[in-house]
């Protein structure tokens, strides 16, 4: 459990920077390129037009056949996207399921507003997780619906073009995958597969198709894309049978046909532990199927969509982390298509002090960039949670090969350090000691005096520490993370503090509200009294701050779930926190404004550039540069 956390919201870093005014924003999206994709629609209507939803990007735009993208999200409060259509007859017309509710654009993703649906709700109270437009009849609409109240339907529908909703009659959980054409209504989700003959007014079970993900619809031909494979029904539903020979891995999450030949048909495959994902296509209606891995390999897929306009049209395909990919002759090869397209995920992000405008960051693998984030290299295909770079440029991360690993060359090479702790996700450097490390993990923190030659290990008792921040200047290192009950019942606290470079540790949270569970902290290096610590939200979030060296704790009327810290040298009471976007105190943190929503993104890291002054944040969606006039 801790290590998924720490891989999705990243250690902190402290920074110095100067002082910044708290107006006229200018965001951008910095890359890197990529991302999960887990919608994809081609406007049949101008069939270079194609629509990216991703899992915590936002949607993007291309224009000319995915060559290139644009962000796309004006308007949204949600940067997740579940499920993503167009209505067809209408140009221009599309609808996006979040978890914060339904939104519509009728202008080609230029604006968005929210749409209000069930009349007890607002119009973010409801989470879609499915969408589908009638094939018959574009104003009719079906979207699965997580409940927030008894009264609510796990299904509504539209039928004036998604102005009004109501609740359709479903027996199970909200569908996670949707087909329809007129009466013919198919749902599908973890508890397997409905089918309703009359617009959805009764639903009928179907046997032996569980753990649906994905659905098909043409006249009277059904595919369904399921934890087990492939099946097939040719008569709208009422019959099925296996249709998965020459797919070796089960899960299949998409599903597509080339709208020029009738028998062909395609596949998404997503990873799932050591099962690889991929393409495979049928050329006989689902009899068999081939994998077609030229250019894009053993990636997982979550999404698939086929320009609407010959035999040599666009196939694209949404990977699970890597962005889009192409092919222009029917699957036999593929290449990259994520031009400008910046939804990957980022855990963490810090600058390389040795060599100005050097960035390295965190996504689904490390990246480099040498130009301030106008490009990036991809070093390593195993690196995850947390990266930093020391005084003298020697880079340190947390790798899937080498567990904790050095490079003394920019990242081209690497040498293993690890001091060998289970369950290893925290670790820090010392900004004024070049070689000083310090590892968190299993009850323990180990220091390193020789850039990880050989390690010194110090028993923690009681406490797994999460995360490590050093002071500058000050020889204090402070470790945040959960407290645990030992072998004679005792219970450590949150925070423990060393005040000798790691050799010796306190526990000082003693005074820190319960339950102490820090998942991110921070120690103002402009007042090393000055603590900050987040408290992990599955057990309520929550900030706390202490001005005594963590003697006594306070809580702060702030965001809920914070991930990173940052302190503007210069600017003594400016805090900045990361979370559902970036917040700003101007007091020490006493009250927080919203500096920059992101569009709900979650930030996992927050840096300060040392040369201009503007902010880098990391989140679930992208890398952003927030700069200030």
């Amino acid at each position: 459990m801790r290590s998924i956390l720490r891989r999705t919201l990243a250690a902190l870093i402290l920074c110095a920077a100067p002082a910044l005014p708290l107006a006229a924003l200018e965001r951008t999206s910095i890359g890197p390129e990529g991302g999960p994709i887990t919608a994809l629609v081609v406007d049949a209507s101008a069939p270079a037009t194609v629509y990216a939803g991703t899992a915590g990007g936002g949607l993007y735009k291309s224009a000319d056949r995915g060559q290139t993208w644009q962000e796309a999200s004006s308007g949204l409060t949600e940067a997740r996207i579940a499920a993503l259509v167009l209505a067809p007859g209408a140009p221009g017309s599309l609808y996006a399921g979040t978890p914060s509710g339904l939104f519509r654009s009728v202008d080609g993703a230029g604006t968005w507003a929210s749409v209000k649906l069930l009349p007890a709700e607002s119009e973010d109270d409801a989470d879609i997780v499915s969408l589908a437009v009638d094939s018959t009849d574009p104003r009719t609409l079906y979207a699965g619906h997580v409940p927030r109240s008894l009264e609510d339907g796990d299904l509504i529908r539209s039928s004036d073009g998604g102005e009004t909703w109501v609740a359709v009659p479903f027996p199970g959980l909200p569908p996670v995958a949707l087909a329809a054409a007129g009466p013919l209504v198919l749902a599908g989700g973890g508890e397997g597969l409905h089918r309703s003959t009359d617009g959805g007014l009764t639903w009928s079970p179907v046997a032996g198709i569980p753990g649906v993900r994905s659905l098909f619809l043409r006249r009277q031909v059904v595919f369904a894309g399921t934890r087990n494979g492939v099946f097939r029904s040719l008569d709208g539903g009422a019959s099925w049978a296996p249709a998965s020979t020459g797919i070796p891995s089960p899960d299949v999450a998409a599903l597509a046909a080339d709208p020029a030949d009738p028998r062909v048909f395609y596949a998404g495959v997503s990873r799932s532990g050591v099962v690889r994902g991929g393409v495979f296509k049928s050329a006989d209606r689902g009899n068999h199927w081939a994998f077609e891995q030229a250019g894009i390999g053993r990636r997982g897929v979550l999404a698939l969509a086929v320009a609407p306009d010959g035999p040599a049209a666009a196939l694209y395909a949404g990977t699970e982390a890597d962005g889009v990919f192409r092919s222009t002759n029917a699957a036999a090869s593929w290449s990259a298509a994520s031009r400008g397209l910046r939804a990957a995920g980022v855990s963490s992000v810090t600058f390389d002090p040795a060599h100005p405008g050097r960035l390295y960051a965190v996504s689904a693998g490390l990246f480099r960039s040498t130009n301030g984030g106008a490009t990036w290299t991809r070093l390593r295909n195993d690196a995850f949670g947390r990266v930093a770079v020391d005084s003298t440029g020697a880079v340190y991360a947390l790798t899937g090969g080498l567990g904790l690993a050095r490079s003394r060359d920019g990242g081209a090479t690497w040498k293993p350090i690890d001091p060998g702790l289970p369950s290893e996700d925290a670790f820090a450097v010392d900004p004024d000691h070049p070689g000083r490390l310090y590892a968190g993990g299993h009850f323990t923190v180990a220091r390193s005096t020789d850039a990880g030659a050989t390690w010194s290990l110090r028993d923690l008792t009681c406490f797994f520490p999460w995360s490590l921040a050093v002071v500058p200047g000050s020889g204090e290192v402070y470790a945040g993370g959960a407290p645990s009950c030992g072998p004679d019942g005792v219970i450590g606290g949150g925070v423990h503090r060393s005040i000798d470079a790691g050799v010796t540790w306190t526990d000082v949270s003693a005074n820190l509200p319960l339950p102490q569970f820090v998942q991110t902290f921070g120690a103002d290096p402009r007042a090393p009294s000055h603590l900050f610590a987040a408290r992990w939200p599955i057990v309520g979030g929550g900030a706390f701050r202490s001005t005594d060296h963590g003697a006594s704790w306070s809580q702060l009327d702030a965001p809920s779930a914070i991930g990173a810290f940052a302190f503007p040298l210069d600017a003594p009471e400016t805090v900045y926190a990361g979370a559902d976007g970036v917040w700003a105190s101007p007091d020490g943190g006493s009250t927080w404004d919203r500096l920059d929503p992101l569009e709900g993104r979650i930030v996992t890291d927050l840096v300060l550039d040392p040369a201009s002054g503007a902010l880098l944040a990391a989140t679930a969606g992208g890398l952003f540069h927030i700069g200030f006039d």
